[in-house]
């Protein structure tokens, strides 16, 4: 584990784990507002600790040593369902994110520029 995450003991980790084991529906964990990203398995299902969009922990590279500070969020994660699998994965939002549309530099409408896309991909 890691030092200043484990403070509280290892007890609610387990006792999560036995939970989990009762529960086959259960594909995957995600955990939020985590201030570090992490990944990892309890048992056979896969955990995610998603860093915070707020300020991050990091981690020291021995134990029992104080996390540094770092006052950089990490873009929000998105989580997806398709066709009965999860998809997963960070989105950075810049400030001007409307500004830079692909439809609007390629000065074509947005159903236009798909239909080109997809007709790029065609095999001929």
């Amino acid at each position: 584990g890691i030092e200043f995450i484990d403070m509280v003991g290892e007890t609610w980790f387990r006792e999560i784990g036995r939970v989990i084991e009762r529960h086959p529906q259960v594909l995957k964990i995600i955990c939020g507002h985590g201030h570090l990203d992490l990944n990892g398995q309890l048992g056979r299902v896969p955990v995610q600790m998603v860093g915070s969009i707020a300020h991050q922990l990091i981690a020291g590279r021995v134990d029992d040593v104080a996390p540094s500070f770092l006052n950089a969020p990490v873009p929000p994660m998105l989580h997806h369902w398709m066709d009965g699998d999860l998809v997963s994965g960070y989105y950075p939002w810049p400030a001007d994110v409307d500004a830079e549309r692909i439809d609007r530099s390629a000065n074509m409408p947005w159903q236009d520029l798909k239909d080109r896309m997809r007709g790029a991909m065609k095999k001929e």
